[in-house]
Formats: C-alpha cells, structure tokens, sequence
C-alpha cells in the first residue's frame, strides 16, 4: 500500500477487497497534472464526460490540425460492486435494448460517436476530417452475455471453448473497423484486407505528411491506400501472439 496501490497478496491477508476497486476514482489529467473529479465513479455520467471532452476540445481545435483519441470503457465488463451488474449505461440508455446492458452500453458509446460527428458537422469540418472506428480484440466469453458475441468466428473446432479475446482464434483477433471521411471515401464501401490497429500510426502520419522517425523499426504499415481506395495491405503476414 506505501507503494500507492495494493498488492494482491495483501487483499488474500487481510480479506480485504481493493479499495481502488471499490472507491474508483474518475480523475482528469492535462499538462502533467492530475486532478481527482470525483471518487468514486458514477457510470451513470461517464458518457456525459466523455461527451462534453471530446466536443469541446473539437471546438477549442477547431482552427488547427487536432487528434482525438476516445478511447471507450463502455461494454469492458465492471466490477461487481457496480450496482447495475458487469456493463452500465446512463440513466438515459438503460433499457432501451433487446440486448440487455450490454446492447445498452453499446448504444450509449454509438450515442457518443454521433455527438463528435454532429460536432464535426456543425463546424463544418467532415471534409477535413477523418474518423477511424475500431476495436481492440474480440468478445471476453467467460463474462457470457456480458463480454459480447463472436458471431460466425467460433472457432468450434478449436476443441476448447475460449477462441474469443486473449485467443489467436479468428473470434480473438478478428473485429470490424470503420473509417469516414466525407468526400474522400467512397460511401458503403468494404475492404476484406488485414490490416491492424499498429498501422493506425504510420497511416495517419502519412495523411498528415509527417515523416517516421528513420531510427527505429516501425511494425505497421501505411494503409491509406486500403481506406482510401479500396487498396491493398501491405502486410504479408501478421504475427498474433
């Protein structure tokens, strides 16, 4: 505990839980300096959170080139002190799914997205922008309905049943992304190329005619040709470990 958290061994001793876990604090962090906003964390508001960060901090940017990265707790299971079970979502999406929480929770993170796509059209910014959707890894299957589905990518022939996250199954590895950018690329258009969240990088320092630093090997690979027009990878192979 001197150290600033709790050792594991120490909740098996003492029988007591992490505090972390059952006081999470939501803190703020700009210039080097955090600060506490509120502990613990209400799920209730986080999406509000979110939302207004995103949006205004488009706003103040507005100007200038900017990136944002939102990276979205939403339907990463909780902890079990969380009164509304492993997935929440504000007082506003709660039941409003035949999917149950989880499907609430996925809605509430669709809400946000559409407001920083309504914000980039009000200042008329979609034609100067491009927003990369995407998603780290697959279903987390021992949470059940909590942890999300792998649809077709089972892998039923793995003969075991965690081909979902933390797998090099396909229901691991395997998950859909979405890149917009009015005028640019093409409308309803899809692309069965491979292609991985550590092109994200390099793809985006191309567009932005930034060059890489030449002193270092840069594992992924510009894929602009892949979003833009419908190209194709420049990976010959991907090592998942």
């Amino acid at each position: 505990a001197e150290s600033g958290y709790v050792k594991s061994q120490e909740c098996e001793t003492t029988g007591d839980p992490d505090p972390a876990g059952q006081y999470l604090p939501l803190v703020y962090q700009e210039h080097n300096r955090t600060r506490v906003i509120e502990q613990p964390l209400d799920f209730t508001t986080l999406a509000k959170k979110y939302e207004a960060f995103a949006t205004e901090f488009i706003e103040r940017s507005k100007d200038g080139p900017f990136f944002l990265y939102v990276p979205f707790s939403h339907v990463h299971v909780t902890r079990p002190y969380n009164p509304h079970g492993n997935q929440y979502a504000g007082c506003a999406w709660q039941n409003t799914t035949t999917r149950g929480p989880f499907g609430d929770a996925l809605a509430e993170a669709d809400g946000i997205v559409g407001a920083i796509s309504t914000k980039l059209k009000d200042l008329n910014l979609e034609e100067n922008t491009l927003i990369l959707f995407a998603s780290d890894n697959g279903p987390w299957l021992i949470q059940g309905l909590s942890g999300g589905s792998a649809g077709l990518f089972t892998g039923r022939y793995a003969d075991y049943w965690n081909t979902g996250k933390a797998s090099t199954w396909e229901g691991g590895i395997r998950s859909p992304s979405f890149a917009y950018w009015k005028g640019m690329i093409e409308p309803f258009s899809r692309s069965s190329e491979v292609v991985s969240s550590l092109d994200i990088m390099p793809t985006l320092s191309c567009l932005a005619g930034v060059d890489l630093p030449p002193n270092r090997v840069i594992d992924g690979r510009d894929m602009s040709d892949v979003i833009l027009r419908n190209g194709k990878s420049k990976h010959e192979f991907l090592f998942i470990y």
